[in-house]
């Protein structure tokens, strides 16, 4: 007959893991900031170093901070350039990229990165892309092994068009390719994973609508635009990518539900959308997933 495990022994055990796996603990919010300088736009990007936040300041400057102890203290945070709304981050191995528009009610308006490669100290901004007429979103990146993914949006005459830009390492930019269009695109997101990048276009149409696209070779040339999203008057559609696949997220604003859909063969074709929120008008601004496809 078994013997019944004691508490002593429990409270050990559970102890013991805590010590080696500390995201287990309930965790109190910490406070990275105490000027109440943020005014906008937190994005958070994580690899095996650690975790980077970043957000737009009181000042418009884009902001960012590391944390190498699962978020309980953080470096004092960095400023560089100014920033439209928000601070787009990605990680790649031991690097971070952060990704802004620079526009500050301007025109034209810039595409600007900055490398780190320990979270801590970053490189002075690279322009990505000038000369930017009206953009109607902000920037933002994706990482692979193959390098950086940056995508936005941008009035090209009198069109609204989607243009990327690939770099190996995150310093040199290739010269910027558009994704065609049969519509006007507002909100884009992008992921990327051993195969390629898929990006997500959200349209500025009436209904918004859904799309994808993806790219094997690096944003030289991109697939005809896939339209994902069953139904109307949905928020940005958001795309995570790992090596199974692509997962998209976004709010059917109709019953102001969240739903998700997932790709296995790089946006070709996508299962049946899964409703995740369960309370009758649950959510109402937008939705975002993280790369091990974890709905937030």
């Amino acid at each position: 007959m078994s013997r019944p495990i004691s508490k002593t022994i429990l409270a050990a055990s559970l102890c013991a893991l805590i010590s080696l796996f500390p995201c287990l603990m309930p965790q109190t919010p910490l406070s990275i900031t105490t000027d109440n300088s943020v005014n906008k736009g937190v994005e958070v990007a994580g690899n095996s170093t650690g975790f980077v936040a970043g957000w737009k300041n009181s000042s418009n400057q884009a902001v960012v901070s590391f944390s190498a102890d699962h978020g309980q203290t953080w470096t004092t945070p960095v400023t560089f350039g100014d920033v439209e709304s928000f601070v787009g981050l990605c990680a790649q191995n031991s690097n971070f990229l952060a990704t802004w528009l620079d526009r500050m009610g301007v025109m034209p308006a810039s595409i600007y990165t900055s490398l780190s490669s320990d979270g801590v100290t970053w490189g002075s901004p690279v322009l990505v892309s000038m000369g930017i007429s009206f953009p109607q979103a902000e920037a933002t990146s994706a990482a692979t092994d193959a390098g950086f993914m940056t995508i936005w949006t941008q009035l090209i005459g009198m069109t609204n068009v989607v243009s990327t830009s690939f770099s190996p390492n995150g310093i040199t930019w290739n010269s910027a390719v558009t994704i065609p269009t049969s519509f006007s695109p507002f909100i884009v997101d992008i992921a990327g994973n051993e195969e390629g990048f898929l990006a997500a276009i959200t349209s500025n149409t009436d209904p918004d609508l859904g799309y994808v696209s993806f790219s094997e070779d690096m944003g030289v040339s991109w697939s005809p635009i896939l339209l994902i999203t069953p139904v109307a008057n949905q928020t940005r559609l958001s795309v995570a990518g790992n090596s199974s696949g692509f997962l998209t997220a976004w709010i059917d604003m109709t019953t102001n539900q969240v739903f998700t859909s997932f790709s296995s063969d790089n946006g070709q074709n996508w299962t049946t959308p899964v409703q995740v929120s369960t309370t009758p008008g649950d959510a109402s601004t937008t939705v975002s997933i993280g790369a091990n496809n974890d709905v937030s």
